[in-house]
């Protein structure tokens, strides 16, 4: 059997006919998605009876051509668009990794210390800026999903939606928990909380339903890209209370889970059109704007108010941490540039094996969030190389 690849593309295409000799159409078609996949191309087939059997979806249905006993030529389109075989296989990445698990971690003054991050202030506030606004910003996010939910035309997408409201819901409820003990401590996170709610409720009543989808996207992306750096990384909370740690990794595992689910409502709500792809980039340059500032001024805001801002050495181990090993913001922008192409959907980054590190010891002791981060230390620390190699990916 030969398959022709063509491009049909002007940018980043294939530039000339590959021509392959196949033996099994079932396992070869799957092996050159995935291949071509990790170059940013998708494949587009016409039989029928292949792409069903590829992706388990009778969603598309184009003409059969030949039998399945017969040698046939199948021509394979090569582009860029990334909306036929690969959207659905991320998709389904996405949807099986999902779960709600409704814990309680108890989160008061006594874990939860005035500089949490390994004791360090500027480390401290530079996550508070972060963090602080998590409980309001995701009941934001759950907000837009479910006025978008009566627009879906996909069930899984619909049930998907429902999924991640029932997680951030949890994670709201925790982080309350975690920002009241800060205040317990002097810690002035309320007061940045209540100026992000005011934020929020104008754009909220100013903004359209799907604009407002679009910026909930945008917001996952930040907050999904931000989990997986830390996840990649959990050796910089070294000195951090291990039941906060417990805490914040079991959120960075559930934001990676679902860190497609918003970006798929909607664009299941909004299509796939050039106007959608607008509101999209439109938000998330929007949040890259706004993003240094309404970091930076609760930062430095938090800073005052502890009497911390001529704290050299905290500044020194801040910067190191962020910009030098292991590098968290440099990394951050390798992994937040990728959303403005108009091809990207979050599981192109696929880094399941990560989180399945931590959710194989969770499930194994009957949901010890303890063990799990352990789990996840001693998992990275085993295998090195698994952050930067895709074949890890389905580990």
């Amino acid at each position: 059997m030969y398959i022709t690849a063509s491009p049909t593309t002007k940018t980043d295409v294939i530039k000339r006919n590959i021509t392959v000799t196949l033996q099994n159409i079932t396992v070869t078609l799957h092996n050159i998605a995935v291949t071509l996949h990790k170059t940013g191309f998708t494949l587009h087939i016409e039989s029928y009876s292949a792409i069903i059997r590829l992706v388990g979806s009778e969603e598309i249905r184009p003409r059969v051509i030949a039998t399945p006993n017969q040698k046939l030529n199948i021509t394979i389109k090569v582009s860029v668009v990334r909306r036929d075989i690969m959207a659905l296989v991320n998709r389904k990445i996405g949807y099986d990794e999902v779960e709600t698990r409704d814990l309680k971690f108890h989160m008061d003054a006594t874990k939860v210390s005035r500089h949490w991050f390994n004791e360090d202030p500027w480390l401290t506030h530079f996550m508070n800026s972060i963090l602080s606004v998590v409980p309001d910003g995701e009941r934001w996010v759950m907000q837009s999903v479910r006025k978008q939910l009566d627009r879906l035309t996909d069930p899984a997408v619909r049930k998907a939606g429902i999924e991640f409201i029932h997680q951030e819901r949890i994670h709201a409820r925790e982080h309350d928990l975690m920002n009241k003990a800060g205040v317990e401590h002097g810690v002035p996170l309320d007061k940045i909380e209540n100026v992000f709610t005011v934020g929020r409720k104008f754009l909220q009543k100013h903004m359209s339903v799907s604009m407002q989808g679009a910026f909930a996207a945008a917001g996952e992306h930040f907050t999904a890209t931000l989990s997986s750096v830390m996840l990649e990384h959990p050796e910089i909370m070294h000195e951090t209370h291990h039941d906060l740690k417990s805490m914040l990794y079991w959120h960075f595992v559930e934001e990676t889970e679902h860190k497609s689910v918003s970006f798929d409502v909607f664009t299941d709500a909004a299509g796939n059109g050039k106007a959608a792809y607008l509101k999209r980039i439109l938000a998330m340059g929007s949040i890259g704007v706004l993003g240094l500032p309404m970091m930076s001024v609760p930062f430095f805001y938090l800073l005052w108010s502890d009497k911390e801002l001529t704290n050299i050495e905290s500044a020194r181990r801040m910067v190191h941490t962020l910009f030098v090993d292991p590098g968290v913001m440099s990394k951050f922008g390798r992994m937040f540039l990728p959303y403005f192409h108009p091809d990207f959907h979050p599981w192109d980054d696929d880094n399941r094996a990560v989180i399945h590190a931590w959710k194989r010891e969770f499930d194994r002791t009957g949901g010890d969030t303890s063990k799990a981060f352990d789990a996840l230390v001693a998992w990275l620390e085993e295998n090195p190389d698994a952050i930067d190699n895709e074949a890890y990916a389905t580990a």
